[in-house]
């Protein structure tokens, strides 16, 4: 019985956390911050990976845990923007092409 409470608890905690990722996408995206969906509609044309993904890739190069995450447009290209403390409690900043998922040099 507690492992299934664990379960429900990680996939509510998940739930929880790309509700409000996608909140922090939504809102930090210049060009689409008065429409959320415009954000969507690029992940479902295929323009942008999957935030899930991206966080997948930043948790294998710096465990740690997500303060913020933007998708900034700089140019012509998307990216996104993570800050992550990490396990010495540095905060880190890593980058991430939003088109391909391929990482960016991290910035200081």
């Amino acid at each position: 019985m507690l492992g299934g409470m664990k379960t429900d608890c990680t996939a509510g905690l998940k739930r929880s956390c790309a509700s409000l990722l996608a909140l922090l996408l939504a809102a930090s995206f210049p060009a689409y911050s008065h429409d959320h969906d415009q954000v969507r509609r690029l992940r479902q044309a295929g323009k942008i990976v999957s935030l899930h993904h991206i966080l997948k890739m930043a948790g294998r190069q710096i465990p740690g845990s997500v303060i913020e995450v933007e998708l900034d447009e700089r140019g012509e290209q998307l990216i996104y923007e993570l800050e992550i403390i990490d396990s010495a409690g540095q905060v880190r900043k890593l980058l991430f092409d939003a088109a391909d998922g391929s990482p960016l040099p991290e910035e200081d």
